[in-house]
């Protein structure tokens, strides 16, 4: 994982972890996606920006993956709103092409986790197509990622974005 992603320290004024709230009131499962805002917990007379966080449901467990930032959508519904936004039946090389417009799906500039991240959220957003899933294995754009990206991103946690 790139340095400049990973912080080993807190931010200076963060007490705790981000509390997530999420507005979403029907179950969602496996390869389903949804965003809830991140609020992060700090000391009296700090604030900070709050985050938007996209996440991807692995499996069965409820184990995910998600992304955050303040460019990411902080509810489902924007995240849909991006979504209706974006350019559809796109194939995986779209969605790395600098030359296809489909904020926030592109992987465009991003670190390769996220990227793949991304490419995860839009083939689930557009019905889990087969056309992004060329051995059908239910991993899509796995052949334009390296292996280890995209255990990592299966693995779940966050990845690292910009």
């Amino acid at each position: 994982m790139d340095d400049q992603f990973v912080r080993s320290e807190p931010l200076e004024g963060v007490t705790g972890a981000y509390q997530l709230e999420c507005r979403d009131s029907e179950p969602i499962g496996v390869g389903g996606v949804f965003a809830c805002v991140g609020r992060p917990q700090t000391e009296p007379g700090l604030q900070l920006d709050p985050a938007g966080v996209v996440i991807y449901v692995l499996d069965e467990s409820g184990a995910a993956v998600w992304s955050a930032g303040t460019d990411v959508p902080d509810t489902t519904e924007r995240l849909l709103e991006a979504y209706d936004r974006a350019p559809k039946e796109l194939l995986c090389r779209d969605l790395m092409s600098p030359e296809v417009e489909a904020f926030p799906f592109t992987g465009v500039g991003r670190p390769p986790e996220d990227a793949f991240f991304w490419s995860l959220v839009y083939w689930s957003l557009e019905g889990q197509p087969a056309r992004m899933d060329e051995d059908g294995n239910g991993i899509p754009c796995e052949t334009l990622h390296d292996a280890d990206v995209v255990s990592k991103v299966l693995g779940g946690g966050p990845v690292p974005s910009t």
